[in-house]
């Protein structure tokens, strides 16, 4: 490993430290230093993305990790995150976008099967959601959101068998 690789782990591994701490002001200071000496650095980026949505600012937070994705398009975590955002923007068919691409590529994420499953609750697509919180629930026995989220499907299905038998 060389004396940059050195370096920029070295950073990478104090930003993280910091973000993961609630310092998020020196955790961005450190991803742009990471990001002016490698600035295609896909971790950095999507990091500094989560840093713009934890900051509220969704615009930045979706151009730097749709940026993360491009330089790193195999990573699901950087999917999952966008369509977090998505979400937080009020575009639940965008998140459902995001989220089955971060389950391409990892199948067995409990959280993005419940958030996929929430985002399907929007969308009024409640068997589909209820698949999806069902397998949240068979990767994670008593995942929260999830079975919040199944119950939510249920209730809805319930509603809508309701609905068209009372004509």
């Amino acid at each position: 490993m060389g004396t940059q690789d050195i370096q920029l782990n070295t950073l990478l591994t104090s930003a993280i430290e910091a973000h993961q701490q609630g310092r998020l002001t020196e955790a961005a200071e450190l991803y742009e230093k990471l990001l002016k000496i490698n600035p295609q650095h896909p971790d950095a980026t999507h990091l500094s993305g989560l840093i713009a949505f934890q900051s509220n600012d969704f615009v930045k937070a979706k151009t730097l990790i749709k940026r993360a994705i491009t330089y790193d398009t195999s990573n699901a975590l950087y999917h999952a995150n966008l369509g977090r955002v998505y979400m937080a923007v009020g575009d639940p068919v965008a998140a459902c976008d995001a989220w089955d691409l971060a389950l391409i590529i990892e199948s067995n994420a409990a959280d993005v099967h419940s958030d996929l499953a929430g985002a399907l609750l929007k969308l009024e697509k409640y068997k589909v959601a209820l698949e999806h919180a069902d397998q949240a629930l068979a990767l994670q026995a008593h995942h929260p959101q999830a079975l919040i989220n199944k119950a939510l499907a249920h209730n809805n299905l319930g509603n809508s068998e309701r609905d068209q038998n009372a004509f």
